[in-house]
């Protein structure tokens, strides 16, 4: 089901692509004074000059940029194209204690699948499993950033990111294609959004895994009708790979 079967969202496919300019904008305006204060326009060879903290220190930004150009265009939309709220529009409501239970539950179920396919994948294209987690919080200690920075990859990312693909995306895919559509096509798009340059066997296999997340998520939320459940089994997946990842710095 949808969020609202008997009405039908007036925005489409176009406004997937306008809402993806507007996270790029978003990240580019809030990470350019970024750069400048950290002083990478005094740097000859780039990003690998700066220290662990003034990269944190970028990503932090850029993330934070992101998610507030997400919530503008979604407002913007909700507003010209919906009811003008984000809960009636694109389903973002809670009901805490359904949606904390199935959403840990799904979060730590495809997690231990997707650890799974992730591996065979590598072992397939014969390399080691990648994800981003490293790309974005560094390789190393960074002190205050790096927390802020994971703290938006935990609990903030979950929320703008469904907020954007399955409350906006999946619905406006289904609108046009159908249900199997929309399920995968905002999956694919979710997926085209994280990945990273590595070698064939990374790239597989994170594909693999933000596929499969993906395709969960959008099922989660088509089941319940809203996206209660998707952001806490999004945020679960995110805190654990977190967690893990800074443990072994």
């Amino acid at each position: 089901m949808g969020f609202t079967p008997e009405r039908q969202p007036r925005w489409g496919m176009p406004d997937i692509l306008l809402g993806l300019i507007a996270i790029l904008a978003g990240a580019v305006v809030f990470t350019i004074p970024a750069l400048v204060i950290v002083g990478l326009d005094q740097i000859e060879t780039g990003l690998e000059d700066l220290s662990s903290a003034d990269v944190a220190l970028i990503g932090a930004v850029g993330l934070a940029g992101q998610s507030l150009a997400t919530v503008a265009f979604l407002l913007l939309i909700a507003r010209l194209k919906g009811l003008g709220s984000l809960r009636d529009d694109f389903g973002f409501r809670f009901r805490w204690g359904r949606d904390l239970g199935i959403g840990i539950g799904a979060g730590l179920g495809v997690l231990l699948l997707s650890g799974i396919l992730q591996s065979l994948v590598a072992a397939v294209l014969g390399g080691e499993p990648e994800t981003n987690t490293g790309a974005i919080l560094g390789e190393e200690r960074a002190g205050a950033a790096q927390i802020a920075l994971a703290v938006m990859a935990a609990v903030v990312a979950p929320v703008v990111e469904e907020l954007f693909f399955r409350g906006l995306a999946l619905r406006a895919i289904e609108r046009r294609l159908g249900a199997v559509a929309g399920v995968i096509g905002s999956s694919v798009v979710f997926g085209l959004l994280h990945l990273q340059a590595g070698s064939a066997a990374g790239v597989g296999s994170l594909i693999i895994t933000i596929g499969v997340f993906g395709v969960v998520f959008a099922l989660l939320t088509r089941w319940q009708g809203r996206l209660g459940p998707a952001i806490v089994a999004h945020g679960t997946i995110n805190t654990i790979g977190v967690v893990a990842y800074l443990a072994t710095l």
